[in-house]
């Protein structure tokens, strides 16, 4: 038998006492993980010889706040050191209570299905004397918080706990068997154990909780049980995704360096010939960088929110190596359709009532700013930041190798050498570049997750959705600019359609009224790299972030970090687990009541038609 020493024991108990984390491993593989003085205890019974064999199994009530795994050896330490956690946290919060989960194959009740996702199975057990109705917590939440794709089975009977999870005779007691729909016979499916670990740590979340609150628990949602810190694997492995998506900038790589040479050969042809790029070349070795991302131990994060967002950040790093490795081959335009996807039906056509009812601007676009002028009023912009926050620190320069425009890339605000920009369009460009993107950028270094920096998968469509929509707020948005997002959508269709280069340039000039010179700028963007459907996704992201917002939804929560709405319901969460900061950056332009007066009216439904001037 297993000793351990009484003292750790009572430190154990002295930690929890004190409202303290406290996190050991134990003897045979064990842990106790308790986050803070929650009113409960999650339990496992000692591993038998199948669990400790088998490591691709969930880890059923790690995710949980307060948990205690005693591990494969037979420890007879366990009765006390479980006996002392419950009273240090019956002290703290004046009720408690013990949950055990276990597997139990519940096989011979129902047979397997030959195939598909098997229908979730649970039973609870109750030991006596404890109350039948303390159940109906626990059968609704599995019925109803899992998510499932099938309907669960559960079932009550009274029985025994098993022998291995010792516990007070006075604190309530509940188990729930779960059955492991994610084996058959010796065959264990990771995907599926994955899902299902994530779902049951909702569902138990939430059973625990409606518990907790009809027992006197006052917190208005389940996510307050959810864990408030994390293990050092987690911090790792976001550390490290992170320094993955840093060692390379995507967009940078993919455009070419020679546009205003490749412009003169493609005019003296008449607009005809096709245009021959060429790339800076590739910083990294994509064979080496891909098996870094992927040495990542993401298996090893606990808390399954977490892990999901690690996981599909992963992905998309993934491909975008690929495609970065696909530079300039057909392969590239299928890697681009995997990350942004192309224009639906609905988005074409918006973009050519766009183009229909917004005709060309017949007056000049006035006085011209080059490229030294805008790098001087852009630094000037990032002082206004810092008088906000001194650690702002955003970079401005110029890069000869950058075709006309402005790009953001981390904290760096790049500016191409040959870059004109009408002086009364300057403002609204530097709120899309300085007040969206390096704003959220900064906003997401002060979270404690790096991802918020980095970005979450996906996030690309709402952040240039904010930041065409800085451009509207703040009375920037030219009938120009609008149609210069419109026409990119057109070139995104007809790109994927199979167009050539010529073709479609020859599209937007002759029938959509494009001057040559912005045509073949605004072409190029689309058919860099050998297809980059990017560019759809800015009106794509304006109109969603419209609809946002007329449902009622907020600006702000998107303005912490670089984030999709999808994970909009996840930042709650992080909120209510105080994994969230206030940010301390806001943009500049919503200091404007002229700004706060357009957004009111784009919540009031008025047409983005109607903004532009």
């Amino acid at each position: 038998m297993t000793k351990l020493d009484g003292s750790i024991v009572e430190d154990v108990r002295g930690t929890v006492a004190a409202g303290r984390r406290t996190r050991r491993r134990l003897p045979g593989g064990g842990l106790i993980h308790i986050d803070r003085p929650v009113p409960y205890l999650c339990v496992t019974p000692t591993e038998t010889d199948e669990a400790a064999r088998d490591r691709a199994a969930p880890r059923l009530i790690r995710p949980q706040a307060s948990l205690l795994e005693p591990g494969s050896e037979d420890l007879g330490w366990l009765s006390a050191l479980v006996d002392r956690i419950l009273k240090a946290l019956r002290s703290r919060r004046g009720f408690v209570l013990l949950c055990s989960v276990w597997e139990r194959s519940l096989a011979a009740e129902e047979p397997e299905e030959p195939c598909g996702w098997p229908r979730p199975r649970f039973r609870i057990v109750l030991p006596a004397p404890v109350r039948e109705e303390l159940a109906r917590p626990f059968v609704d939440a599995l019925e109803t918080a899992g998510g499932w794709s099938r309907p669960c089975r559960i079932s009550v009977e009274r029985g025994e706990l098993p022998d291995s999870v010792p516990g007070e005779a006075s604190v309530p007691r509940i188990g729930i068997a779960v059955h492991p729909v994610y084996r058959r016979g010796d065959d264990v499916f990771p995907e599926v154990a994955r899902t299902f670990e994530g779902r049951f740590a909702v569902a138990l979340r939430e059973g625990l909780f409606r518990y907790c609150r009809a027992a006197g628990f006052e917190n208005p949602h389940a996510f307050v049980l959810g864990r408030r810190t994390l293990s050092g694997a987690t911090w790792n492995v976001d550390r490290r995704i992170a320094d993955v998506d840093r060692s390379f900038d995507l967009l940078p790589l993919v455009t070419p360096c020679n546009t205003e040479q490749a412009w003169h050969r493609f005019a003296d042809s008449g607009f005809a010939r096709e245009p021959e790029w060429v790339y800076r070349p590739i910083p990294l070795d994509l064979e080496v960088t891909k098996r870094e991302l992927f040495d990542i131990p993401i298996e090893r994060v606990e808390d399954p929110v977490l892990a999901e967002l690690l996981r599909e950040k992963q992905e998309e790093l993934d491909r975008q190596l690929t495609l970065l490795g696909a530079r300039g081959t057909p392969a590239f335009l299928g890697g681009s359709l995997q990350l942004w996807g192309s224009p639906s039906p609905g988005e074409l056509e918006e973009a050519r009532r766009i183009l229909q009812e917004l005709p060309p601007e017949t007056e000049t676009a006035g006085p011209l700013m080059d490229a030294d002028e805008v790098v001087d009023v852009a630094r000037e912009e990032v002082a206004s930041y810092e008088e906000q926050d001194p650690e702002f620190g955003a970079r401005v320069r110029i890069d000869p190798h950058q075709p006309p425009g402005l790009l953001v890339t981390g904290h760096r605000l790049s500016v191409g050498a040959s870059t004109r920009r009408a002086r009364r369009r300057v403002e609204a460009l530097l709120h899309h570049e300085i007040g969206t993107h390096l704003l959220t950028f900064h906003n997401g270094t002060r979270q404690r997750v790096r991802l918020f920096a980095c970005g979450f998968a996906g996030y690309e469509p709402v952040q240039e959705g904010l930041a065409v929509l800085a451009e509207i707020l703040s009375g920037g948005m030219t009938r120009e600019r609008l149609r210069t997002l419109a026409g990119r959508v057109v070139a995104t269709d007809a790109l994927v359609r199979g167009r050539s280069f010529a073709e479609t340039f020859q599209t937007l000039e002759s029938r959509h009224g494009f001057e040559p010179a912005p045509a073949f700028q605004l072409v190029m963007r689309v058919y860099r790299g050998g297809g980059l459907t990017k560019d759809a996704i800015y009106l794509r992201g304006l109109e969603n972030l419209i609809s946002h917002l007329q449902a009622g939804g907020r600006l702000e929560p998107l303005l912490v970090g670089k984030l999709s709405l999808p994970q909009l319901p996840v930042l709650r969460e992080l909120t209510h687990r105080n994994f969230y900061r206030s940010p301390p950056l806001a943009p500049r332009y919503l200091q404007n009541a002229a700004a706060r007066r357009r957004l009111e009216e784009i919540r009031d439904g008025r047409d983005i038609l109607e903004l532009a001037s």
